[in-house]
């Protein structure tokens, strides 16, 4: 581990330009200083790879972002783009827009050569790679980015440089972005101790709808049936205990967040909701039929509907179980390697093991 470093103010000079063995270290410019931001940034930082700057609008965050230690040094404005290597968004999905235009005005042809590379965190990954083709392409290369780690708590005082370590990072490379923009992004991924994952946006966008915007939606109606029953019956919150937190934990987020997941993947996250009301919708007709009286055909149908969904729940956690190794960014030198990793969605270096 690389020593502390001291972070530096607003308007400090670059600092540790180099490390203890003179090689060059990557200059990172962070925008967006939240959970996520704060954390990639803590981790780059602790690499001992990387220096790293922050940017946010929010003036505050920028200051706990220095007394955290989070970032090496807090800068005023997206100017600071030009001379990063790696730019990493880390905004609200809402918020991308305006980002997205702002960097894509400042680096186009700013300096000789490939500006840096542009990534983000977002969560809905069709919805960026559209901006950056908007305002990017085809001069400044991105590769699109997805932790799949996260808190219901917000803001950078929540942050940890362990939060990534061992989650899949997903990566969507725009098709403009050259194998060494990928591996730049991926080397980070490494800094940080996750293990990437090159997936089709359309793709992922479809699955995190149903295994995370989703069960953002199920605990915030959770949330809001129990709140309305308190009305009648205030003694409601004595009676919810490990189920109800366990299942309402996401819906403490911070709305901000939540609703751009929500907005920016609108078409699956409907989808998601479509199906997920045919399974209410089935539910709701299993019970109603014993309502006159459990019938053995009635309780059996019921039973199988809950077999069904924890068998699916099973599977998940059987495949949590098995451990992955850190990705090498030396695995993907192959173009076959790559070609696996793109066709499959699976990275050829992370075969699960027990």
């Amino acid at each position: 581990m690389a020593s502390v470093r001291q972070p530096r103010s607003v308007d400090s000079p670059a600092v540790d330009s180099v490390d203890r063995s003179g090689n060059a270290r990557t200059r990172v410019l962070v925008v967006g200083l939240g959970l996520m931001g704060g954390s990639l940034a803590m981790a780059l930082r602790a690499s001992g790879r990387y220096v790293v700057d922050g940017f946010d609008i929010d003036g505050r965050s920028l200051d706990r972002a220095v007394a955290l230690g989070a970032i090496d040094r807090a800068v005023r404005s997206l100017d600071e783009a030009v001379s990063a290597d790696l730019v990493v968004v880390a905004t609200p999905l809402l918020a991308m827009p305006s980002v997205f235009a702002e960097l894509g005005r400042r680096l186009k042809g700013a300096r000789c050569g490939r500006g840096p590379v542009v990534t983000d965190v977002g969560s809905a990954k069709g919805y960026v790679l559209a901006l950056a083709r908007e305002h990017l392409a085809p001069d400044v290369p991105f590769v699109g980015g997805h932790p799949m780690a996260g808190s219901e708590h917000s803001g950078v005082e929540h942050a940890s440089p362990g939060l990534l370590k061992g989650c899949r990072y997903i990566l969507t490379p725009a098709e403009w972005a050259k194998d060494a923009d990928v591996r730049a992004v991926m080397e980070a991924c490494e800094a940080a101790e996750a293990v990437p994952q090159i997936t089709d946006p359309d793709e992922h966008d479809a699955m995190v709808a149903a295994t995370s915007h989703l069960p953002l939606i199920v605990a915030a109606c959770l949330a809001e049936v129990v709140g309305r029953r308190s009305t009648v019956h205030p003694s409601i919150w004595d009676l919810a205990a490990g189920g109800f937190r366990d299942t309402t934990r996401v819906a403490s987020g911070d709305p901000e967040m939540g609703a751009g997941m929500l907005l920016a993947n609108a078409s699956q996250v409907l989808e998601a909701l479509d199906e997920f009301q045919r399974e209410l919708d089935e539910i709701r007709r299993l019970i109603s039929t014993t309502q006159v009286g459990p019938s053995p055909a009635g309780v059996a149908a019921v039973e199988q509907f809950l077999v069904e969904a924890r068998a699916s729940r099973q599977a998940w956690l059987d495949r949590r179980r098995f451990t992955h190794r850190v990705a090498r960014v030396d695995d993907m030198e192959t173009p076959e390697a790559r070609e696996v990793s793109r066709r499959e969605g699976v990275c050829p270096w992370t075969s699960p093991i027990h």
